[in-house]
């Protein structure tokens, strides 16, 4: 609170105060939040399943559906595995990016 009264003080407005203060408080938790949202995506296989099955020639399949269909469907289970691989890579760096920005606020 005292932040904004200071803000006030220098003449700052509401707009200065959500940039200048707010932002910065939630940056760790917005890093966190869109960060398990995209692994979350990624992985996404049951909504997509039930509702459109990959959707038309493929527009709503994502990389875990991709091995599904290539495991369960086609058993290409080579490609699955290629596959598989590359989606841990991904997970993999996500994670790498949260952690890093998390270790930068706290140094």
């Amino acid at each position: 609170m005292e932040l904004y009264e200071s803000l006030r003080v220098d003449g700052g407005n509401a707009w200065q105060g959500f940039v200048n203060i707010t932002l910065p408080f939630l940056r760790n938790t917005i890093v966190s939040v869109v960060v398990v949202l995209m692994m979350l995506y990624v992985q996404m296989v049951t909504i997509i399943l039930v509702t459109t099955r990959g959707g038309p020639l493929g527009g709503t399949e994502t990389l875990s559906m991709r091995v599904f269909n290539k495991t369960f469907q086609n058993f290409d289970l080579s490609g699955a595995s290629a596959t598989a691989i590359l989606l841990f890579a991904i997970n993999i760096a996500l994670t790498l990016v949260a952690i890093r920005f998390r270790r930068k606020d706290t140094l």
